[in-house]
């Protein structure tokens, strides 16, 4: 049977088709478009390391901030009554075609019916569970309590749990993410069962909107996304990883890219509806064009950009300036600048549009010779007075440059997004008349071959053109429908052609049968997927055929293996998370004078990272439901016992398919297991945004169990940094580790030692046991990536026959032909960013600059959950780093609200270039980077970007129009448009680096962007 089964039954062997009982918009939906459902299952699992402490996530108190406290006072936590000694980890470690509420370990092919439901009521004893390692006993409930000093409640009590009780949970909003093949009636009746557990209950409670009913429950429309809604309103942008939230949805169907209120039938309707036609004339033949009667000054296309004028002394610039300069001379007029950019219908006898610039946000519908509000700037739109280009291959910036008598004006605009800008680039080229191609050549680097389509958009020509009665809105519709289509007909039409061909019939039934096919432009070693609004807006992005390849490829994502020399092929193992005390300062030292340390976090893993957090900051996984059959007829207290350790897995698979997705599952079923992994997708992102900081699996050294258990952090042992002295440390522990065996330590690189202190003996050996497998498989996997950038570029070197020290010129400045026999790795540049598969879309070490004449620091930064979060270590007088044994946050940058420019566009916020070192302006200087071995001569032109945000805001009137605003009085707070802002420079190590880094902050930029804030006065 093939793995895909009934959910990949293509029409094509390499075409997905998504399940009958599955919601095509679906959050499951977008997810399984890119990735298998193995794929999903590995990365969506989990692993709750219980229990939750009582009082924990309570409202953080005076004595969660002290950083010591008097020995007097013990170190521990206690769980609620309710927690069992069991192991609920059923399909984590992979998939299984047994029922998901069998017994975590294998029993017997003769075993009974009757047999079967005793071994399910022995699972509750200590101990019992499918373990890697032998797990200690732990101590009973009575020495528990007995070692307990504080008395906690499972959740504030009295006024402050009246506050955060929350609201009763329905099938459209779940907390259990262990799906399986429960039930609907069983799923949706877990609402009363997760009241009592204090994990999530902060995280239920919604804030009102104004589509919601008076108790702040979603109505109607809203229902879909009420899991996103009720979990964590505060990470709207986050969920929606794949493709666009809700709001977008429903506010981002025009073209037009500002966010205007919807009252009915009003006269803001008819400009956007006037608007949407006049931008799909300039797209359609010109006889249509003339036909209809058009409105001098109307309203074309808008939408707000960040803006640069520069001017240079030469007359004739040439027909492909780029940033490359081509020997251009500039000077800056006007700095970076945001302005709301307007294309009208000009009412000049030398051109038929006009572009305007508006540093107000208040837009007349239509330009007359009494309009008030006048734009600052004009550029008349015709070959004789413009000229447009793609200013920037990498982040999409457009260039438009006016020839005049003593010289050149040159504007720069940058859209919010890579997919507007590439398609505000081929609009203006239809306005001045270029034609788009006639036809695309395809390749298909894995088979060698090449593919030339003819008339790619011969589907969107007009059947109705000699109608004279013919609906144009209709018609426009029509349209846009069918540009969203124009990605899947390449593919169909590409795989057509080759399926028909004897020559390659038989190879294409053997190539990738079992992964989805996708399109993407690559330059150099660059490639950049072609998804989501990227893959809707193709018809504009055919424009970069001129500096792109358009390359058919499997869609590969993140490796889910890592290679060892002596453990062969290591399998990703499941991320854990769960409450743990550390006994350590972030100095890494245990006590001080006569104190001892302790302080209660949060821990979850993420990728590499071992991110922490406060407690009452924390949202731990809800507890799973209760089992059907046999344990249901038992008591309450059995039956709502909370296992100490248990699995949380969105995804469960069956015969390599999602289980919950297998026919006859009904449409309301698969839905509430679709918002619970979506509610899953949320919790986790929230966790990492709020993390305080993190500790790097790939710089542990061990994971041992006690050591010193005097409070002195001693020197480690030359066997520390060795795994067999990390399995004789668990498997024979002194006199001295069972003199506590709850707590241990995670040795790291630069010598520090991290104590933490777990529930019992029983949850302490399975944090060591997961984290030796975790920072064992990273740290491979770290060095199977390093070694593929290397072989990648030594290929390319090798094919170009180039040297390094020419090597980044040529990926920056080279033209297409020029490298067209480059490779480009898939799985560098993969779609597990673009999918969601994971909530860490990338994470490595950069230099930041926050001032202009500031001084570059090393900082650690991670892109995830449409925000940039940047850590960094405290360094002494000397500007030397102090060995912590963690990284501390610092700032979390929204990215919703920011722009992104890169390459030449940074030299002036840069303000040298390697003066420091006395290098010759142009060339880099070499530098190695330890210890991955990275070598680099690439300047910094090449490898840095920046992060440009808006540093003054203002207050915007929506109008009658819009409602109440946001501070009640119609009033909203926007960024002031023509101010200077704050630009952000970050370095990467490479240019290659660079790429990557632009691309994957382009992507979370391109989800947080909603629409703008805009007034459009008059008819």
């Amino acid at each position: 049977m093939s793995r895909r089964n009934s959910q990949f039954q293509p029409h094509t062997p390499h075409t997905p088709v998504l399940p009958p009982n599955l919601e095509p918009d679906s959050f499951t939906a977008q997810r399984l478009t890119h990735a298998l459902p193995e794929h999903l299952f590995i990365t969506s699992r989990r692993l709750f390391i219980g229990p939750v402490p009582k009082g924990w996530t309570a409202p953080a108190q005076h004595h969660f901030h002290l950083p010591h406290h008097t020995p007097t006072r013990v170190a521990t936590f206690s769980a609620d009554g309710r927690v069992s000694m069991q192991r609920r980890v059923t399909g984590l470690e992979g998939p299984s075609a047994a029922a998901v509420w069998e017994s975590s370990f294998p029993r017997p092919e003769d075993l009974s019916e009757e047999e079967s439901a005793v071994e399910e009521e022995e699972e509750a004893e200590p101990g019992a569970g499918n373990t890697d390692t032998p797990v200690r006993q732990p101590r009973s409930a009575e020495q528990q309590r007995s070692d307990t000093t504080d008395t906690f409640v499972s959740a504030p009590e009295g006024e402050e749990n009246a506050r955060l009780a929350p609201e009763p949970l329905d099938p459209t909003r779940l907390g259990s993410i262990n799906s399986g093949s429960v039930p609907l009636e069983s799923v949706s009746s877990q609402g009363a069962h997760l009241q009592p557990v204090s994990s999530t209950e902060e995280l239920i409670q919604r804030t009102p909107r104004a589509e919601d009913g008076p108790e702040g429950h979603a109505t109607g429309g809203d229902a879909a996304m009420s899991a996103r809604g009720g979990i964590l309103g505060g990470v709207s942008r986050v969920v929606t990883r794949v493709g666009e939230s809700a709001e977008r949805r429903q506010k981002g169907t025009g073209h037009i890219k500002f966010d205007v209120p919807e009252p009915g039938e009003g006269r803001v309707e008819r400009v956007l509806s006037a608007a949407r036609m006049l931008e799909g004339d300039v797209k359609r033949p010109f006889r249509r064009v003339l036909r209809r009667k058009t409105v001098e000054g109307q309203i074309v296309k808008m939408e707000k950009m960040l803006v640069r004028v520069e001017a240079s002394l030469d007359k004739n610039l040439p027909p492909d300036y780029d940033e490359n300069g081509q020997g251009v001379v500039t000077r800056t007029l006007e700095r970076w600048s945001e302005a709301m950019v307007v294309c009208r219908q000009s009412h000049r006898e030398e051109a038929e549009f006009v572009l305007q610039f508006y540093k107000t946000r208040v837009i007349p519908a239509v330009e007359g010779e009494k309009t008030r509000k006048r734009p600052v700037r004009e550029i008349i739109l015709s070959r004789k007075h413009a000229k447009v280009n793609l200013y920037s291959s990498l982040d999409k910036t457009v260039v438009i440059w006016e020839p005049g008598e003593k010289g050149t004006k040159i504007s720069i605009l940058r859209a919010r997004s890579a997919a507007n800008g590439v398609e505000w680039y081929t609009f203006l080229r239809g306005v001045l008349g270029y034609h788009r191609t006639s036809d695309i050549q395809i390749s298909i680097p894995d088979l060698n071959v090449s593919l030339r389509i003819e008339d790619p958009f011969g589907e969107l020509a007009d059947d109705e053109e000699d109608d004279e009665e013919v609906d144009e809105e209709k018609i426009i519709q029509k349209t846009m429908e069918r540009e969203q289509l124009v990605a899947g007909n390449l593919i169909r039409r590409s795989l057509a052609v080759l399926e028909s061909s004897q020559d390659w019939a038989g190879v294409m039934s053997s190539w990738a049968p079992d992964q989805p096919i996708g399109l993407a432009w690559k330059r150099y070693d660059r490639l950049e997927w072609i998804h989501g609004t990227n893959e809707k807006r193709m018809y504009g992005t055919m424009a970069m055929m001129k500096s792109h390849d358009l390359e058919l490829r499997p869609k590969e994502h993140f490796p889910t293996t890592a290679p060892t020399p002596s453990r062969g092929e290591l399998t990703e193992p499941p991320p854990v998370e769960g409450f743990l005390i550390r006994l350590t300062s972030q100095k890494g030292v245990h006590q001080s004078v006569s104190r001892l340390f302790f302080k209660r976090l949060y821990f979850s893993t993420h990728d590499h990272l071992l991110f922490f957090s406060r407690p009452a900051r924390a949202a731990p996984p809800p507890p799973p439901p209760r089992r059907p059959g046999p344990l249901a007829a038992h008591t309450d207290d059995e039956a709502d016992a909370v296992p100490l350790i248990y699995a949380v897995t969105p995804y469960p698979l069956t015969d390599g398919q999602i289980t919950w997705l297998a026919p006859p599952t009904p449409r309301a079923t698969v839905a509430a297991h679709d918002q619970a992994a979506q509610a899953e997708a949320a919790r986790s992102a929230y966790n990492l945004t709020s993390a305080d900081g993190y500790i790097d699996l790939t710089q542990v050294a061990t994971v041992r169990g006690l050591q010193n258990p005097d409070g002195t952090n001693g020197e480690v042992n030359e066997r520390a940094g060795s795994e067999s002295s990390s399995e004789a440390d668990m498997a024979a522990p002194g006199p001295e580790v069972a003199a506590d065996d709850r707590t241990f330590e995670i040795v790291l690189g630069n010598g520090q030692t991290v104590r933490l202190q777990a529930f019992d003996s029983t949850t302490c050996s399975e944090w060591i046991t997961r984290l030796r497998a975790l920072a064992r498989y990273w740290t491979a996997r770290r060095a199977a990536d390093t070694a593929l950038l290397q072989s990648t570029r030594r290929a390319n070197l090798t094919a170009l026959h180039i040297d390094e020290a020419a090597e980044a010129d040529v990926g920056q400045r080279a033209k297409k032909w020029e490298v067209a026999a480059s490779v480009a790795s898939p799985s560098l540049y993969n779609l597990c960013g673009v999918g969601g598969c994971r909530a860490v879309v990338m994470a490595g070490p950069l230099y930041r600059k926050k001032k202009r004449r500031g001084l570059f620091e090393k900082v650690v930064c991670v892109a995830a959950a449409g925000g940039l979060h940047i850590f960094r270590q405290r360094r002494g007088a000397g500007g030397q780093a102090r060995p912590e044994v963690g990284w501390n946050k610092v700032e979390s940058i929204p990215l919703g609200e920011c722009y992104l420019y890169s390459g030449v566009l940074v030299e002036g916020d840069l303000v040298y270039r390697d003066s420091a070192s006395g290098a010759v302006a142009g060339s880099g200087v070499p530098r190695v980077w330890l210890p991955e071995g990275w070598t680099s001569c690439d300047e910094d032109l090449v490898c840095c970007f920046v992060v440009w945000r808006a540093r003054r805001k203002g207050f915007f009137r929506e109008g009658k129009e819009g409602g109440g605003g946001g501070l009640g009085l119609g009033l909203k707070r926007v960024s002031a448009l023509g101010k200077q802002g704050r630009g952000m420079v970050f370095r990467a190590r490479s240019r290659v680096e660079r790429d990557r880094w632009v691309l994957a902050l382009g992507g979370e930029i391109e989800r947080g962007v909603g629409g703008e804030d805009v007034r459009i006065e008059g008819e």
